[in-house]
């Protein structure tokens, strides 16, 4: 095989590639840290984000660093809500 026909077909296997996992994800997240006024981390933080169009919810818990991640949310706008038990 001619060595240019090869870097083509190559390069042309590896767009098809990207644009197929680019279909594929969809969706984004969400990371953070919870922080007090003196910028001290906030454990036990239930985080909230509510899909402003269907209302889906999905709710995640920061840790003793106060950090959280919510993954796999749908690319639309969303409203994000935090509230710690007492």
């Amino acid at each position: 095989m001619n060595p240019q026909r090869f870097v083509f077909a190559l390069g042309i296997v590896l767009l098809v590639g990207v644009a197929a996992h680019a279909q594929q994800s969809a969706s984004s997240g969400i990371i953070g840290q919870v922080t007090d006024a003196s910028k001290g981390s906030v454990p036990g933080v239930t985080v909230t984000v509510v899909n402003v169009g269907t209302n889906a919810q999905r709710d995640a818990t920061t840790d003793t660093e106060g950090r959280f991640s919510i993954q796999n949310l749908s690319l639309n706008r969303s409203t994000v809500f935090m509230m710690r038990a007492n």
